[in-house]
């Protein structure tokens, strides 16, 4: 029979990998979300003001995608996408742009590790 530890999930990646990369790595995830979610409210007034034209032709479209690509690669499946997503909108609702939509997003990243809007 084999008993659930009660580590911490961060710690044991940081007794197998070292703390310092632990940190770097949620670092870097950390700034990918702020990052996105800079673009979603900067893409959301930018539509606004341009007639909401198809995703593609949003300023912030290109950087929105690569960002999903690292995400992927870096994390390895769609599933950092999802994550990612959900942060992005925890972020907006704490900021008092919840209403603001992730178009961006959902059509942004079609096609990246399975992705479908």
């Amino acid at each position: 029979m084999t008993t659930k530890s009660t580590q911490d999930p961060l710690d044991e990646m940081a007794d197998r990998i070292g703390s310092e990369r632990v940190l770097a790595e949620a670092k870097k995830a950390d700034d990918w979300i702020t990052e996105l979610t800079e673009l979603v409210i900067a893409a959301n007034i930018w539509g606004a003001e341009n007639n909401y034209p198809s995703v593609d032709y949003y300023p912030q479209y290109s950087r929105a995608r690569t960002i999903g690509k690292e995400l992927v690669n870096w994390g390895g499946r769609m599933k950092i996408l999802q994550t990612a997503h959900r942060s992005v909108k925890k972020r907006l609702d704490q900021r008092g742009v919840g209403q603001y939509d992730l178009n961006l997003l959902e059509f942004g990243w079609s096609g990246i590790s399975g992705w479908q809007p």
